[in-house]
């Protein structure tokens, strides 16, 4: 079966200037993919900011989607302190939940050599499984998929990250 991959990573990953960058290439590639079953997310060389090491703060955003004209948002997070990988959701009334996946490869001054995602939005088991390294670390159920939320009227997507390319 091939799988259709969304590289977006696979940079050499600058320093963050600790805004997030609305990325039109990143969003076009995830429109693209988004009506497959299943579809990859790669990042790489994945560095701890500058910016978080100063203010103390352990979360770090790798990737957001947010839907205009809806509330929905989906954000990728990792947490280093806690060596987890975080995917956080916000639905259409406002509420916010977290799923994560414990990854005990996590360092919290070196860099993670490649987070790979591994979209399936098959029903009823959707979810993105991790693997940290090349090594599954697991998965993280998925409450809405990325193709029901294009699928609700009106949606527009933008995509944005904290590393620029």
């Amino acid at each position: 079966m091939r799988v259709p991959i969304l590289v977006l990573g696979l940079l050499a990953v600058c320093a963050v200037n600790g805004s997030v960058i609305p990325d039109q290439a990143l969003t076009k590639n995830l429109q693209d993919s988004w009506y497959d079953d299943e579809f990859v997310i790669a990042l790489s060389n994945i560095k701890d900011s500058a910016r978080r090491k100063h203010t103390g703060n352990t979360m770090e955003t790798l990737l957001s989607v947010k839907y205009r004209n809806v509330k929905t948002k989906m954000v990728l997070l990792i947490d280093r302190r806690a060596k987890r990988v975080i995917l956080e959701s916000l639905d259409d009334s406002g509420r916010r939940s977290a799923s994560h996946v414990n990854v005990d490869s996590l360092a919290v001054n070196t860099p993670l050599k490649s987070l790979i995602i591994l979209v399936h939005q098959s029903q009823p088991n959707s979810r993105m499984d991790v693997y940290v390294d090349c090594v599954y670390e697991g998965s993280i159920p998925l409450k809405t998929t990325f193709r029901d939320l294009a699928e609700t009227k009106n949606s527009h997507v933008e995509i944005v990250s904290l590393y620029p390319p």
